[in-house]
């Protein structure tokens, strides 16, 4: 019970943050490496309920009309469960591999809002693709390494599996999951 008190606490502190920097202009997939986080070290099945309500709570924050931020998770979902069993957990430079594809995944769903807003208002397509392209790869690549270090420091605090630590027990884990 206190493991998921402390995943959705973290969750709603993603969602805060990552809603400060939107409003400043600032696509920084927060939510979603939280996602990629919980996913790795936790499994799936006990992220995604967390993770689909931060990100419904994200589109009404913003006061989307059709959510699209809830199309993230089954992607980010798949992509951490493949970490979680191949990839490197030990490194946090190898950590920039997913938090891009994680940007990049971010910023498909804001481009198909702004594309789908911008059809419904006659104002057209009034963004620049690829300022946010480069703003979800570089703050993803960015985001990820530095939630590990956080995420870390709150799970470890705990007493819960820590992200860098999952490399050495990642078969024992298996089989306690």
């Amino acid at each position: 019970m206190l493991l998921y008190f402390t995943i959705s606490f973290l969750f709603s502190a993603a969602v805060f943050a990552e809603l400060c920097f939107g409003l400043s202009g600032f696509l920084v997939p927060l939510t979603a490496t939280a996602g990629f986080y919980f996913t790795v070290t936790h499994r799936w099945d006990r992220a995604v309920i967390p993770f689909a309500v931060a990100c419904t709570v994200l589109d009404l924050s913003y006061g989307r009309q059709i959510p699209f931020d809830i199309l993230v998770v089954p992607p980010v979902l798949l992509v951490g469960t493949y970490w979680r069993n191949r990839g490197n957990t030990k490194s946090l430079v190898a950590q920039t591999i997913p938090g891009c594809l994680i940007g990049l995944m971010a910023f498909m769903m804001s481009s198909l809002y702004s594309a789908c807003y911008g059809m419904n208002t006659g104002r057209g397509l009034d963004f620049l693709p690829v300022r946010y392209a480069l703003q979800g790869f570089a703050f993803g690549g960015c985001a990820m390494p530095l939630m590990v270090v956080i995420l870390d420091g709150a799970m470890g605090a705990f007493g819960f599996r820590k992200f860098t630590a999952l490399n050495n027990f990642r078969d024992r884990e298996r089989a306690d999951d």
